[in-house]
């Protein structure tokens, strides 16, 4: 089963590769050579209208390799693992639910942990899709982030094991389009505020998100528009791949068994990946000022 699914996760991705970069490539290349605007079709625009159309597809084409290329070698980098390492010499993906992720890290090793670990995922994803919106605008951002939130799913510096991507990919969502952005904010924060799962939250949210993009475009076009054809195979494809990837969350959920996230200092997390007897990781430094304090 195990097998199975990895191979239809393979195939998604494989899909991905193709697909959209073709699509983008189709929908705004003629675009780009009537409106060489920097911000909505990238520098690339700016030579498109002296060169002939098999030109433009090549240069478009480059364009995408360049994207997908730096997008997916920031992604890989996964700071869950580089913090877990550096700064507490653990495998963070030894530890919890064994996701390099920022809610492993804030469970295992604190708030702190956790904040460098949002801070450095939420940057990677902000750089790739910036310098995606730079070279090919609108599709080169959507480019970005998709092979950003795969380097950060399946990183090469790390064995193809990594987090589940749902900062990358609520930061790429923020810098494309802040409003469905906005909107998928509300619904993970009602549903975590309700059920403490941070699982849970970005499940729906991931669920509601190509619905947002659908009934967004049609609200900003009156009822008479379509959605970008882009965005609708984007939020589609990365709102299957986050549900996809968190089937174990959902098994223990529905068991009974997930654990939940509060802020408040004093509360206990219970962590069913970890035995009772296993020990929490020893973080250095922690209790030397309690010990400081009973030795004046």
């Amino acid at each position: 089963m195990k097998k199975a699914c990895m191979f239809c996760l393979a195939l998604l991705l494989l899909s991905a590769l193709f697909a959209l970069p073709a699509v983008a490539a189709e929908e705004s290349a003629a675009e780009a050579a009537s409106d060489p605007s920097v911000w909505q079709n990238g520098l690339f625009a700016l030579f498109f209208r002296d060169l002939t159309p098999s030109r433009q597809m090549l240069t478009y084409a480059l364009g995408n390799v360049l994207i997908v290329a730096a997008a997916y070698l920031l992604g890989s980098l996964n700071f869950a693992i580089i913090l877990s390492k550096k700064l507490y010499g653990k495998d963070i993906r030894k530890y919890g639910s064994h996701n390099a992720g920022m809610t492993n890290m804030f469970r295992t090793f604190g708030r702190k942990a956790g904040l460098l670990t949002l801070a450095g995922d939420a940057g990677k994803a902000l750089v790739s899709v910036l310098l995606g919106r730079l070279l090919l605008g609108e599709d080169g951002a959507y480019l970005a982030g998709l092979f950003c939130i795969l380097g950060h799913i399946a990183p090469v510096y790390y064995r193809f094991r990594g987090g589940k991507a749902v900062v990358v990919t609520a930061v790429t969502v923020a810098v494309i389009d802040p409003v469905i952005f906005a909107v998928l904010v509300v619904v993970f924060a009602v549903v975590f505020l309700i059920w403490r799962y941070v699982s849970l939250a970005s499940v729906i949210a991931a669920f509601v998100y190509p619905g947002a993009v659908y009934i967004s475009a049609q609200i900003r076009s009156g009822g008479q528009g379509t959605p970008y054809l882009t965005a609708i195979l984007f939020s589609t494809f990365v709102g299957l791949l986050i549900i996809f990837l968190h089937r174990e969350n959902i098994k223990r959920i529905y068991n009974k068994t997930e654990s939940k996230v509060y802020f408040r200092k004093n509360k206990r997390l219970p962590d069913a990946d970890v035995p009772e007897e296993a020990p929490r990781p020893h973080v250095k430094g922690r209790g030397k000022k309690k010990k400081q304090q009973y030795k004046k």
